[in-house]
Order: C-alpha cells, then structure tokens, then sequence
C-alpha cells in the first residue's frame, strides 16, 4: 500500500460544486492577519484532502486543538476528533476523501493558533496556522 496524500487546508469558506467539486474561499497561508489584537472570524474551516489507494475500508480522523499565548478561557470551542469512514476503492486506483469542520463565527486573538491532524492509513500529517495582529508584520 502507499502512503497517503494528504493537503490540510485553512479557509473562510467551503462551497460544495456539482459533481463533488470543492470550491475554497478565502484560503489561509500559515498566518492570518486580524484587525486589532482580538476579533471574530465570520466564518472559518479546517479541512483535508486525501487520496489514498487501498481496497480495503479506509478510516480517516482530523484532530482540531488549539494553542494561545493567552488563558485556556480564551480558546475557542473547536471540535476535538472528526472521523470520516472513507470507501475502499478497486485495486490499485486512486480514491479521493474529503474531511471539513466549519466553525460559524469563532473569537480570535493575536497568539492564537490552530492545529490540524490528520491521521489515515496509519500516517499522521499536521498543519497550523497563526493569528498576527494588522500591527505585526507577517512572514508567510
């Protein structure tokens, strides 16, 4: 079996297309700037593409923490543990599976980051992004 392919995504928004495309809306690099030292974020998602050869069932889960420079009261509620049954496909193709967790408004902070990992087929990949203040500058 081969590794899995994995691609952590960081944005505003997901739009489901026809067909099963995905359409991201305001895709974060590793920082996102905020007005201010604190705020809300309107809308915000964590998400992974995966693409894995297996014919076997495949289970894929998406660990959400957060991290602060400030008090654990002011994290946000993220969710701790998505799992995501994906399909086993025919031998030796390629299969696609998608995990998202969208958040409605979250409050932000400067310092605050989020983590995301994912674990499938028994590999783990990781992917954070960072809070900066419009204040700061920001290295990407």
């Amino acid at each position: 079996m081969e590794k899995p392919e994995v691609f952590i995504f960081f944005c505003d928004d997901v739009r489901h297309e026809l067909g099963g495309r995905l359409s991201l809306m305001g895709l974060h690099g590793t920082q996102a700037i905020i007005e201010g030292d604190s705020g809300y974020v309107k809308s915000f998602t964590v998400g992974a593409i995966i693409r894995y050869i297996s014919d076997e069932p495949v289970e894929a889960t998406i660990e959400i923490t957060a991290k602060s420079n400030k008090s654990v009261s002011d994290l946000p509620a993220l969710p701790p543990l998505l799992t995501i049954p994906m399909d086993p496909g025919e031998r030796g193709i390629i299969q696609n599976g998608n995990i998202l967790a969208e958040f409605g408004s979250i409050k932000v902070h400067a310092g605050l980051s989020i983590v995301a990992t994912v674990t499938v087929l028994g590999d783990t990949f990781t992917r954070e992004i960072s809070f900066v203040s419009s204040n700061v500058p920001v290295v990407d």
